[in-house]
């Protein structure tokens, strides 16, 4: 799976998915309530957080392989 980073609300809040799509990943964000991010930046939000929150930029990150 891919990882995907959600800066949300003008970069306050950072987010990362895993997940196979940008359309997957918005949909665990919103639908999950966050309960597949694998960590956040700044806070751990609330359910109502990640309801409330509007994505303004989400792109690819590339994983680091451990060899």
């Amino acid at each position: 799976m891919k990882e995907y980073e959600f800066v949300v609300d003008a970069g306050v809040m950072t987010y990362f998915v895993k997940a196979e799509s940008e359309d997957e990943a918005r949909k665990i964000l919103a639908d999950d309530g966050g309960l597949d991010i694998i960590h956040t930046d700044w806070h751990s939000p609330t359910r109502k957080d990640f309801l409330e929150a509007e994505l303004n930029y989400i792109h690819h990150v590339e994983e680091e392989k451990n060899d």
